[in-house]
């Protein structure tokens, strides 16, 4: 939070959370295209 309440500081909020969007979002595209995560499966 203190970060975050840093760069809204500097930068604003409107580029702060499309900066967390896209942040976010390419951490699920990296899931998605991972094969380990895609091919996972619970333990019985």
């Amino acid at each position: 939070y203190p970060v975050v309440g840093a760069a809204i500081g500097v930068w604003g909020v409107a580029p702060v959370f499309i900066g967390c969007g896209v942040f976010g979002s390419v951490g699920v595209g990296v899931a998605l295209v991972s094969g380990a995560v895609r091919s996972a499966e619970l333990a019985r």
